[in-house]
């Protein structure tokens, strides 16, 4: 399925839950990336629920809300949310903007709740359409030209080099000129060094205490947060890409490239930071 015009992923009538658009092209395999996400899921907001990742997040939403006024310019604007995980940046991007937003995620599991975060908003249909489709596939299903925002917060990191590479061509292509593409990521030290050490919390205390964390005991024994991380060879492929590297990838894709905001983060010598590139 292709979208030609993006404001037909939309509804006219803003009440209800969102719908989820199907854009998965036939014939793609489930891969280990998705067993990996989809068995994430079920702690994932405990991993949000630590000081340290609810202040990136903030740091993230902040950016991105204050950055729709002037690459809009005062016309109806579109913002596409790349991996939007259970919908907390696409929810601050509704209730802090008047944009329209397209969200979207590979795992259908992140995108039911994203649903349901959003389902109490008032105008919830008419401005936020939830897609399901693989960021690193190609073709895109995603029309160009018509985002004035693209945004992805903390997640290039879960893909190898060369796919990181393709979703910000990607996502330049999707802009129209003067559009911008916030990033935010890790960088520092090699990825499987971080992720680990960000699920470990959550990790240790669920079995620790598994009658107090009923339920996420097992989930976590499933997922790669500490040695079973390595079990799981697609996403064993995330990378840290140096501020470099991402210079140079924001460049061949015909965006500038500078950044916001950069601040440390455990393991030792790993920072978190937010990046920001502009169509010319």
């Amino acid at each position: 399925m292709v979208i030609g015009n993006v404001e037909g992923l939309f509804e006219a009538r803003g009440i209800g839950k969102p719908v989820i658009h199907d854009l998965t092209l036939e014939g793609i395999p489930k891969d280990e990336r998705a067993l990996f996400w989809t068995s994430y899921v079920p702690t994932y907001h405990r991993t949000l629920g630590t000081t340290t990742t609810q202040d990136l997040w903030r740091r993230f939403q902040d950016v991105a809300v204050r950055s729709i006024p002037r690459v809009s310019d005062g016309q109806p604007s579109y913002a596409l949310d790349m991996g939007c995980g259970d919908g907390r940046i696409t929810e601050a991007l509704l209730a802090g903007t008047k944009a329209h937003i397209v969200a979207v995620d590979g795992t259908r599991a992140f995108l039911d709740r994203a649903q349901e975060r959003l389902s109490e908003h008032r105008d919830v249909r008419s401005r936020v359409a939830l897609c399901q489709m693989d960021l690193t596939q190609d073709p895109w299903q995603l029309p160009g030209d018509s985002f004035s925002m693209a945004t992805a917060n903390f997640v290039i990191q879960y893909l190898s080099r060369g796919e990181q590479e393709y979703v910000i061509n990607r996502a330049a292509q999707a802009l129209n000129i003067g559009g911008e593409l916030l990033l935010s990521t890790f960088t520092g030290v090699p990825f499987k060094k971080v992720v680990p050490f960000i699920m470990m919390g959550d990790a240790v205390r669920a079995l620790r205490h598994p009658s107090r964390f009923k339920g996420i005991a097992d989930t976590i024994r499933n997922i790669p947060v500490t040695k079973r991380f390595d079990q799981f060879a697609e996403a064993g492929l995330g990378h840290n890409s140096t501020l470099d590297e991402l210079d140079m990838m924001h460049t061949k894709a015909g965006l500038t490239f500078e950044v916001v905001d950069e601040f440390k983060v455990w393991p030792k010598g790993t920072y978190g930071v937010i990046t920001r590139g502009k169509k010319f």
